[in-house]
């Protein structure tokens, strides 16, 4: 009763259409009916995320003419917006804007700053046949490394600062997922610090700032997507680093306060005052103390430069003959409380070196004279005046004789080695009792031993044996003979070498400083503290003992 029919084709095909009526007569005629394949598009392994400003490229396949649009959250392009002017051959009106039609299957196009990307891509087979498909793509936004505070700090040389980088903007952006590294540059080996996202503590540092200058520290940041080289933070922590501040013993003083600086100090200044000194021939500072009407160091000295370091308590071969230049040698103070042949460079830090006497009364550490080789003035006495039998009394060496000018020894510039009087008269000062240590030999006086010697807090900077705890203070026994340090001199217990080379000792127990009086060879003057003595002893003996030095002020 129909005249007409409709149908869905099943395949892509040719199918071939005939009519008959209830008796089954057909017509003659049939009619063919093309079925053409539909377009099936789809994005070639296309990316789920990309980087703010990378480039995309998409691949699409399933027909001959593609149209691409695309569109993003964050800048309004909608591709599924319809009911647009836009071209109609092919219907491309599910984009907001005009429809790129291209020969090929590819389409390039650069990622904004963040949001989530939809590209689109219509087909149109030669038969006029159409589809389409999307794909959405997450933008991480633009990486920014962050940002650390600009500030600046300053430490001594050789100590583990107490400064924290604070107040830092974490980075962001990227894929998220972001690791930070802290970084030291400047004077100095660079090296690579371990630090959070806001701060980096510099006193965590592995290792002490052995060289004086200037560091700059900053943070840098990256993540695995989209940054993966490092990238600097903005800001920079600066850190100057001046010469050489001993913490002898691992000790923090309370007194006296520092001041000011030994170039600028007042000759007025009252005693027990604190300058610093600053060695100009390798930067190392010390603080310095006036005692009296006398300017002296406070710390022991740790001039090491062109010399030889003897890492055990052997004597080195210096010198093979009279006409053969004779470079000075030192050690490092041995382990607390022990006695042994070896020892580290890093004692001599926190403690001073400790010199034969012929190398404390080398200038500058050596000497280029034949007049002082070992064959003549290392066995002689004359060149550094006279002396008594009794040994009490002599020039103390601060003659010009022999070519070294005042006994300066192995001092800086304007200082010298003091002479066994000027101990005795530093020590009288400090003295409460019988003033009498330029008075033979033995124990002198009554407490300026004590007086003399440091009281200190442990510096959380040095660990282990090198600081024991608070109730020893550095000091074998701590009761009144252990010291009360009234005059800011700080004696501390470092020890010796041995006269014969076999080893070091005392560490903990004594202090023994070399004076620049000689006595017949091959003794020198001296003056010692000992953990259980309130005195102090004045003896001569063998030049070849490691002993500590401290400078006193030419006047």
């Amino acid at each position: 009763a129909l005249n007409a029919a409709t149908f869905t084709p099943t395949a892509d095909t040719d199918y071939i259409v005939r009519a008959r009526n209830a008796a089954y007569c057909e017509t003659k005629n049939t009619a063919r009916v093309t079925v053409y394949p539909k377009p099936a598009p789809a994005f070639v392994s296309p990316p789920l995320t990309a980087c703010a400003g990378s480039t995309v490229t998409l691949t699409a396949s399933g027909g001959g003419s593609y149209c691409f649009t695309y569109g993003c959250s964050a800048c309004g392009r909608n591709p599924y917006t319809t009911g647009n002017d836009a071209p109609t051959e092919y219907d491309c009106l599910f984009a907001s804007d005009t429809c790129i039609f291209r020969a090929d299957n590819s389409y390039t196009l650069t990622m904004p700053d963040s949001g989530v990307v939809t590209v689109c891509v219509r087909v149109v087979n030669a038969h006029g046949c159409v589809d389409s498909a999307c794909v959405t793509i997450d933008v991480y936004p633009v990486f920014t490394a962050g940002a650390i505070t600009t500030a600046s700090g300053s430490v001594g040389g050789r100590t583990k600062p107490g400064i924290t980088i604070a107040n830092a903007t974490p980075a962001s952006g990227g894929d998220g997922n972001i690791t930070y590294q802290w970084r030291r540059s400047g004077d100095g080996s660079p090296a690579t610090l371990t630090g959070d996202a806001e701060t980096y503590d510099i006193g965590n540092d592995t290792s002490n700032y052995e060289t004086a200058g200037t560091y700059y520290i900053n943070r840098y940041a990256k993540d695995e997507t989209c940054n993966t080289e490092w990238e600097e933070s903005t800001g920079t922590y600066t850190l100057t680093v001046s010469g050489v501040n001993q913490l002898q013993g691992g000790c923090t003083f309370t007194q006296p306060e520092v001041v000011g600086t030994f170039q600028t100090f007042d000759k007025d200044y009252s005693p027990a005052t604190y300058v610093t000194l600053t060695d100009e021939r390798d930067s190392n500072n010390y603080t310095v103390v006036k005692i009296g009407t006398r300017w002296m160091m406070a710390q022991n000295l740790n001039y090491q430069t062109a010399m030889t370091y003897q890492p055990n308590s052997a004597e080195p071969s210096t010198s093979s003959g009279s006409n053969t230049a004779l470079i000075g040698h030192f050690w490092c103070p041995g382990g607390y409380g022990t006695t042994t042949t070896t020892s580290t460079r890093a004692s001599c830090d926190v403690w001073g070196a400790l010199y034969s006497w012929e190398t404390a009364m080398m200038v500058d550490g050596k000497w280029t004279s034949s007049d002082h080789s070992s064959s003549s003035w290392m066995q002689t006495y004359d060149n550094w005046g006279t002396y008594t039998a009794s040994g009490n009394t002599q020039n103390h060496g601060r003659s010009d004789a022999g070519g070294v000018t005042d006994g300066r020894g192995i001092c800086p510039e304007n200082w010298h080695v003091p002479t066994d009087k000027e101990w005795g008269d530093i020590l009288d000062e400090m003295e409460t009792g019988t003033k009498n240590h330029n008075d033979s030999i033995n124990w002198r006086g009554q407490t300026a031993g004590s007086r003399a010697k440091s009281t200190c807090t442990c510096n959380d900077s040095v660990s282990g044996s090198d600081c024991v705890d608070d109730a020893k203070a550095n000091w074998y026994y701590h009761d009144t003979n252990s010291g009360t340090d009234n005059y800011g001199f700080r004696v501390l217990p470092t020890g010796n070498r041995n006269y014969d080379g076999s080893d070091f000792n005392e560490r903990g127990y004594t202090a023994l400083f070399w004076s620049s009086s000689a006595y017949s060879p091959p003794w020198a003057w001296i003056r010692g503290f000992v953990y259980i003595e309130a005195t102090v002893y004045r003896e001569y003996t063998n030049r070849s003992c490691g002993f500590s030095v401290r400078c006193v002020r030419d006047e």
